[in-house]
């Protein structure tokens, strides 16, 4: 399953419904800049999220997509913000940009993937399913992020440090344990429950202690901050 599918279509859309939010927004809240903070971030998350949308679209079929995408766009008295956004095509995405600085983002794509990512001034979080319903969701670590020239980052939180490189193979240690993920996929886990395990690129577990095969799942992405550019690989699933 392709990271956060149901944004492969949807860039266009998203585009415009933030555009159309960060725009009200900025217009009707007191809290614009916080709340401008909190959906750039969650832009960020949900381009996180659809990176493989960057790569599968070429520049005139964007620009095409935004010429033909609509977005309705609503402010109720308090300033809070809602968004629906639809290309025509099948893809959608409904955005809501409160008040208070925290925004979300619901997509769909005709494929019948979806995304949502959730972000607020204290971090983001990004979630997909595929059109057969298989989940993927990412974690965050809430801190301060070193970005690298190569575009390699790290943050450093209270729930843990996180460090991806510019191929996006990443590593993570936390109170659970540590994980590493290379570029190809491929990952091991070493869990202070005693679990160590390491998966291959096939999904195959070529070895396990501490644990059964069965209960194995990989482990969950960490959320690309705004201020950072590569997108950490997702771990392939286990082979049961």
């Amino acid at each position: 399953m392709a990271i956060a599918p149901a944004m492969k279509k949807t860039t266009a859309v998203l585009s415009i419904a933030f555009a159309g939010a960060l725009g009200l927004s900025a217009c009707g809240s007191q809290s614009s800049s916080t709340t401008a903070t909190a959906s750039a971030s969650a832009s960020a998350s949900a381009t996180a999220s659809a990176s493989a949308s960057a790569k599968a679209s070429s520049a005139a079929t964007t620009s095409a997509a935004s010429a033909s995408a609509t977005a309705d766009v609503k402010v109720d008295k308090d300033g809070n913000v809602t968004v629906k956004a639809n290309d025509g095509e099948g893809n959608s995405a409904d955005v809501k940009v409160g008040a208070d600085g925290k925004a979300s983002v619901d997509a769909k794509d005709s494929e019948g993937n979806s995304s949502k990512v959730e972000s607020d001034e204290k971090g983001t979080k990004a979630e997909s399913k595929d059109s057969e319903g298989n989940a993927a969701s990412s974690s965050t670590v809430e801190g301060d992020v070193i970005v690298s020239e190569d575009g390699g980052w790290s943050i450093q939180g209270d729930e843990g440090q996180v460090a991806v490189q510019a191929d996006g193979s990443w590593s993570r240690q936390d109170a659970n344990g540590q994980v590493a993920v290379k570029a190809d996929g491929s990952w091991s886990i070493q869990a202070n429950s005693g679990l160590q395990a390491t998966v291959d690129a096939s999904g195959e577990v070529t070895s396990i202690v501490g644990g059964e095969k069965a209960d194995l799942k990989a482990p969950k992405v960490p959320a690309k901050p705004a201020q950072a550019k590569v997108t950490p690989v997702k771990p392939v699933q286990p082979k049961k």
